[in-house]
């Protein structure tokens, strides 16, 4: 294909897309548009926001004292400009989306959505991704929105009176009738554009627009909406240069309205944050957000038809024009003076704002951000409260949840390495030691005694568990376990209504992310890894004097952030254990579980007294006494009888909780699918335990092997050099490590464990 037929093909497909959008109609074009959908072209913001989030679907991912919680899609399908998406936060954006919801139904955005959290909670970047999903929805189908611009056409090519007579061929023009929609370039003589981004059917007389809009709805089998359900319509009006317009028009055509809407170009409006078109943010500054300014001045006077030459047009520039039909976010808003945004207070309630003695209809969705602190010294002031009754605000802290806050460093950990290799584990270091700063201790006195008591002695390792997988302390009973499973939501809810709630305080992901690029930059490792985290981190909380977090006291277990750091590099050398215990080929962590599988099954069995199948050879036979005792030895059992019950009650909880799913599965047996690895952790470990005590020996050779490696005294012969050699290999293979790396995971682990 030669370079000219690719620029042709590349041609085709672009108009073919803008025919395909109906980028340019006339106005009798977009009434038709109407009639076939009233309820698409008649959105208002907020709606057209709700539809956006709409559009991309949601999923329900928990409860929360009876009030479902979602993850709305738009946030995992849409980056922000940075490539980062929104981790976490469903919460907020379930808040976020029932006030659209509200807002929908009151017919207008009366009131501003407030965010607030601690510094680097995710706040812009929720906002910034609405924009980037608004941009994306309006150029769907489903997401199809207008507006209009002026055309005036040559005069020369005109004939009538005042230059705005019919044109003799305006068929050949025009792409609906007497429309001067679609003339070529060199027929227009001006084009003014609206920058309030108007709603076309607002050229029509409110009360004449809610007569037709009624018998669109009625032809539809839709009910109509009420003038307060959609106060844009009912009420709204053009924005002062087009009312200008539209007046002198009417007049100079002797109220013929057929007459001036030839003059109308309906277009299609593309959201846009890059372009400040409907999607705008608003930064700390000093001067107002809109500023008015004579059209007429600064224009050649000869590219007006006559009859508009004489009128002071006045065109109001700025961020609410701009970000009129979409969103406006006021980023950090009570950094600005509070002079600076008192106009909000009857801009969102009103929803019209006056510019230079100008008053423009407004139809936004107001947005924005601000830090806790600085909210907490905007309640002192004397009209926080006529604020507070204008404003929303939803609460974005920091995450409580490990998994979640790991997300936020793997989607830039690659960009944070520069090159170097990075290590398993690295990020969850990371965002375990973050997490453990955020929590607060548990008051027990809040609880029933029984739970009480187990809160008391939650460790924030154990609760980070707990908040992260549901995963339960191993040193509980049963009936422990069972009390804490089944109050997670009063523990989660514990400090929700406080003002220094959980999760307002610890270390910020860009706190973390410094340190991550400090642990990149470490020349004593070759590869980004843990260890080189923990310096950093290590690092980071001698500067006290920095980080404000790090100058809270301990409360028992909690707030102790130096500890944490211990706290974390012991769980990190378990995980490094298993892995290369694995890597050696002496653990296989699914044949603990089918031990656990089969111990159940034989104690089971043994408790009813039943006889059980044989899976080898198929006959049924006694259980095996002597296994279920070798077990109980193994994980050191000291009250037989109690164990095994609590075992089987444990199961049989579980079970109970996963009816629906089981049967689902088609599960015939009363404990066919258990998770024995899930449901009995503290089993899992008790094995390991018991079969590694046995390989210490193996594990000191292997250090003495690791010590000499890469150097002259290196046996590259010895049974130890070549299991040391297997090791790097599978941790490679299994495990994603980089030789450097694997060589640094094997030294640290034998060096604490194995010394």
């Amino acid at each position: 294909m030669t370079q000219e037929s690719k620029l042709s093909e590349i041609q085709s497909i672009i108009k073919k897309d803008f025919e395909e959008q109906r980028v340019i109609l006339s106005f009798d074009e977009f009434i038709e548009l109407v009639r076939e959908d009233p309820v698409k072209h008649t959105r208002n913001a907020p709606r057209y926001l709700r539809d956006v989030f709409d559009y991309f679907g949601k999923e329900k991912v928990g409860d929360r004292l009876g009030k479902p919680i979602y993850r709305f899609k738009l946030f995992d399908e849409i980056s922000d400009d940075r490539g980062i998406q929104l981790v976490g936060q469903e919460e907020t954006q379930t808040e976020f989306y029932e006030i659209l919801n509200h807002f929908a139904g009151e017919g207008l955005s009366n009131k501003m959505i407030l965010l607030h959290g601690p510094n680097g909670s995710s706040k812009s970047t929720m906002l910034s991704t609405l924009m980037k999903g608004l941009e994306v929805y309006s150029k769907t189908p489903e997401g199809a929105s207008y507006t209009f611009s002026w055309i005036f056409p040559l005069e020369k090519q005109l004939s009538g009176g005042m230059g705005l007579g019919r044109h003799e061929k305006a068929h050949r023009y025009g792409s609906s009738g007497e429309s001067f929609a679609g003339l070529s370039e060199e027929m227009i003589a001006a084009k003014l554009h609206c920058e309030f981004h108007d709603h076309p059917l607002l050229l029509l007389p409110s009360e004449y627009r809610r007569k037709l809009l009624t018998e669109f709805f009625k032809a539809k089998g839709l009910v109509p909406p009420s003038p307060a359900e959609n106060i844009l319509m009912s009420e709204g009006t053009l924005s002062p240069k087009s009312r200008a317009i539209f007046g002198e028009l009417l007049t100079s055509y002797q109220g013929d309205l057929k007459k001036l809407l030839r003059h109308i170009q309906v277009e299609r409006l593309f959201f846009s944050e890059r372009d400040n078109r409907g999607a705008v943010t608003v930064e700390p500054q000093m001067y107002v957000d809109a500023q008015a300014r004579q059209l007429t001045v600064d224009r050649n006077l000869s590219e007006f038809p006559p009859v508009l030459r004489s009128l002071n047009l006045f065109e109001v520039n700025g961020a609410l024009a701009q970000a009129n039909r979409g969103i406006i976010e006021y980023q950090d808003l009570l950094k600005r003076p509070i002079d600076a945004f008192r106009y909000l207070l009857s801009a969102c309630e009103e929803g019209r704002v006056s510019v230079g003695g100008l008053v423009s209809f407004l139809d936004v969705v107001w947005l924005g951000s601000t830090n806790d602190l600085e909210l907490d010294e905007f309640k002192e002031f004397p009209d926080f409260t006529s604020f507070k009754a204008r404003m929303e605000l939803i609460r974005a802290p920091y995450l409580l949840n490990v998994s979640q806050e790991q997300k936020i460093y793997d989607q830039r950990i690659q960009r944070i390495a520069n090159g170097k290799p990075v290590a398993p584990h690295t990020t969850w270091v990371a965002a375990l030691w973050a997490v453990l700063t955020r929590l607060k201790k548990p008051n027990p006195n809040r609880y029933s005694p029984e739970l009480g008591y187990v809160m008391s002695n939650l460790s924030p390792f154990e609760k980070a568990m707990v908040y992260d997988r549901g995963e339960l302390p191993s040193n509980l009973s049963t009936e422990e376990r069972n009390h804490l499973k089944a109050n997670l939501d009063q523990i989660r809810v514990e400090y929700s209504e406080v003002p220094y709630y959980e999760g307002r305080i610890g270390a910020s992901p860009r706190e973390i992310i410094s340190a991550l690029y400090d642990a990149a930059n470490n020349p004593e490792h070759p590869s980004l890894t843990p260890l080189a985290v923990l310096k950093s981190l290590q690092n980071l909380v001698s500067k006290m004097d920095q980080y404000p977090f790090l100058k809270q006291e301990p409360q028992g277990m909690y707030h102790d952030h130096k500890k944490f750091i211990n706290t974390v590099r012991e769980e990190y050398i378990e995980i490094l254990d298993n892995e290369v215990r694995t890597a050696l080929g002496l653990v296989d962590s699914v044949q603990y579980v089918e031990l656990i599988e089969k111990y159940v099954n034989h104690v089971r069995h043994s408790i009813k007294n039943e006889k059980i199948r044989n899976p080898i050879t198929g006959q049924y036979q006694d259980p095996d006494q002597k296994f279920i005792k070798e077990f109980e030895k193994m994980v050191a059992v000291k009250d037989p009888d109690h164990f095994r019950q609590s075992i089987l009650s444990t199961i049989a909880s579980w079970v109970l909780d996963h009816k629906k799913e089981q049967e689902e599965k088609g599960a015939a047996e009363e404990f066919a699918g258990v998770d024995y690895g899930r449901v009995f952790p503290e089993l899992v470990k008790n094995l390991e335990e018991f079969y590694f005590s046995q390989q210490k020996e193996l594990m000191k050779r292997l250090g003495k092997a690791l010590m000499i490696f890469g150097s002259e005294e290196e046996d590259d012969g010895s049974d130890e050099h070549k299991r040391l050699l297997t090791a790097i290999e599978n941790l490679g293979k299994q495990f994603n490590y980089d030789q450097n790396s694997a060589v640094e995971a094997i030294g640290f682990l034998l060096k604490t464990k194995y010394a």
